[in-house]
């Protein structure tokens, strides 16, 4: 299967719930027997969505994605809190014929709109989850939690450039517990006495953030401008910069049985699942993918190969590709940041090199490689 695949590339995959962005790596390993492999964006296991990945010399331009800004598509579900923020966790309350019923039955679409424009739209603060992937003390916070551990994790400044809602819908006991029948946590059930009424106020929203955001926190912080505590009860990714998850390679969740050779104990687990055929044909090669994630430049056969050698290259001696499909619309030339360095032969485009200005010259004189492809 491997032998199919360009030796080097990029992949949009579409993960599934109820794995891990580790899965999905081991799902593709399975697949191909190709070992060198990384992702850009975790996505949590009750996430699904775009999840980009890299392999063989595709792991090196993975970190100049990892700032692109995401789209998410999520369900905010107004009324409680749970510990997680999400629909995994224990509810830590609820709307029932109290104060929070009533202010969740009073909640309209003008009153939730003029909330995020005023709050959570632009340069905010925002703490993450205690269940992120945030590190403590090099440790994950979500271990610490789950581990009953007190987790306080500082503010971070994220950006977010757009909170689209769609239209809010009121759900009853009846209809919370029917929309959780696939949880894996029965605590996030609503309690059989509570009356068959309106306890939550459902919201599906767009939205658009910076890298760093946590759509998790911004369900929390949503539910307690408004005074009734909110969490997320859906959670998937559509895009990451240019990248959309539309054409993507699906995977799957599979359960499986596993043996503990240790202690010869079976067990229950969840897994990736690829179908290899779809591989090849959605790789893409690495002058494509990085032309779409930095300003680019053509270079000749000499240039290449003093950029190879780690050789600077003069600003002046190159030029823009004929056919520019950049983030940018800026004269590459002139760029002080990462660039890429593509070559053009026999109708195909090899990326040599990304480079930056090289410091130790006048600006935009010189650009040194900073991160070299060898020809393969």
């Amino acid at each position: 299967m491997s032998g199919s695949l360009p030796v080097s590339g990029f992949l949009r995959v579409d993960k599934p719930l109820g794995v891990t962005s580790f899965d999905v790596v081991a799902a593709f390993r399975h697949a191909t027997g190709i070992r060198k492999v990384g992702h850009a964006g975790t996505l949590d296991p009750q996430a699904s969505g775009l999840l980009l990945l890299g392999y063989g010399q595709g792991t090196r331009l993975l970190r100049y994605l990892a700032g692109e800004a995401k789209v998410y598509r999520t369900v905010i579900r107004l009324g409680a809190r749970t510990t997680t923020d999400d629909s995994e966790g224990d509810l830590l309350e609820q709307g029932r014929a109290d104060a929070v019923t009533q202010r969740v039955r009073g909640l309209v679409p003008e009153a939730i709109a003029r909330t995020i424009r005023e709050r959570f739209v632009g340069a905010i603060q925002q703490v993450p989850s205690a269940y992120s992937a945030v590190r403590v003390d090099g440790q994950h916070a979500y271990d610490l939690a789950r581990r009953g551990q007190v987790v306080r994790l500082k503010a971070r400044s994220v950006v977010v450039s757009a909170f689209e809602l769609g239209e809010p819908r009121f759900v009853t006991a009846a209809e919370a517990n029917a929309g959780f029948a696939s949880s894996a946590n029965p605590a996030n059930r609503v309690p059989a006495d509570a009356p068959d009424e309106v306890l939550f106020c459902d919201v599906p929203a767009v939205v658009t953030c910076s890298a760093g955001t946590y759509i998790r926190s911004l369900g929390r912080d949503l539910g307690d401008a408004l005074g009734v505590g909110g969490y997320l009860t859906s959670l998937r990714r559509t895009a990451i910069g240019g990248f959309s998850v539309d054409g993507s390679v699906p995977m799957r969740a599979e359960r499986y049985l596993f043996q503990n050779r240790k202690t010869g104990g079976t067990s229950w687990r969840t897994r990736a699942v690829v179908d290899a055929d779809r591989l090849a044909p959605a790789a893409a090669p690495l002058a494509a993918v990085a032309r779409r994630v930095m300003p680019s430049v053509e270079v000749d056969d000499a240039q290449a190969r003093d950029l190879r050698c780690g050789r600077w290259v003069p600003c002046a001696a190159v030029r823009p590709p004929a056919a520019v499909d950049s983030v940018d619309s800026m004269d590459p030339r002139t760029s002080t940041g990462p660039t890429a360095a593509i070559r053009c032969a026999d109708g195909r485009e090899e990326l040599i090199a990304v480079m930056e200005a090289d410091p130790r010259r006048s600006a935009g004189s010189a650009w040194r490689p900073v991160a070299v492809f060898p020809e393969e």
